[in-house]
Parts: C-alpha cells; structure tokens; sequence
C-alpha cells in the first residue's frame, strides 16, 4: 500500500503499509465481547516516526477509522491485541521523541461500513514557546 503522511508542523510521519479488512475473530472473542457480532474487523499495519522537535509519542490511540455510510471517527481498540498478535499482526507499539515503530492498529467498525480512512487527529496545542498549533486532520484512504 504504502500511503503516507508527514505532519511538517509536529514532525510526526506515518505510512499504511498494508490493512485487513475481513479479520474473524475467535468464537472465544465474539463469545466475550458480543458487539463483535455487529461489527467488522479490520487491521491496519502502520509505521509511525514520533516528533524529534517535541516531546510526544505517537502510537496506536493517535488513530482513528472513518467510512460511509456513517462518517464517524471510530478510535483504535486493544480489546484483541493478544488474538492478533497470536496470529502473526503484532500491535503498533508507542514510538517516543524520535524513533520509529512498526505494528498494527485495530478497529471494530459496524458491519457495511465502505471507504474505509485511517485518520490521523493533531489536536491544536500551544508550545512552551507560547507558539500555537491548529488542529488538523491528516486522512490516508484505504479502499
């Protein structure tokens, strides 16, 4: 796939390298978690570069999924991190001021949801300096 992003304001980078979108979950999970029936599974494997000009870190939680029909930004979930990473896609571990990570990122959007966009949220902020930094969003398609 690779699709990217740089965030030249916060100096933060990200690139979709590949997404999965017809993940099955165990009858274990769908047994724990019942929204899992309603819902469609899909992993994105992204590599993150974390800001060197702030102090910050830049991870999974940074991301969130929208599609139609609904347009909702839905926010990354942990709830199968494990089951994942069983099956060979491990997490997106947190980058830190200036290093890079590789993982995957997981959504639970409803069932019918279409063109699918990973979003990235910088939300505004103001610097030590006094400087301040808009929110702004940074949207890769993924279908």
């Amino acid at each position: 796939m690779n699709k990217s992003f740089t965030d030249d304001v916060m100096g933060e980078k990200a690139t979709v390298l590949k997404y999965v979108s017809g993940y099955q979950p165990s009858a274990a999970s769908k047994t724990k978690y019942s929204a899992l029936a309603d819902e469609q599974v899909v992993l994105v494997e992204v590599k993150v570069t974390a800001s060197s000009k702030y102090y910050d870190s830049f991870g999974a939680n940074s991301f969130y999924l929208t599609g139609m029909p609904n347009g909702i930004d839905q926010a990354s979930t942990t709830i199968l991190d494990d089951e994942v990473k069983a099956a060979g896609y491990p997490p997106l571990p947190d980058a830190e001021t200036g290093k890079t990570t590789t993982g995957w990122v997981v959504f639970t959007p409803g069932k019918g949801t279409k063109k699918l966009v990973l979003r990235y949220k910088r939300l505004a902020a103001k610097t030590s300096s006094g400087t301040s930094i808009s929110a702004k969003n940074f949207d890769i398609p993924l279908n």
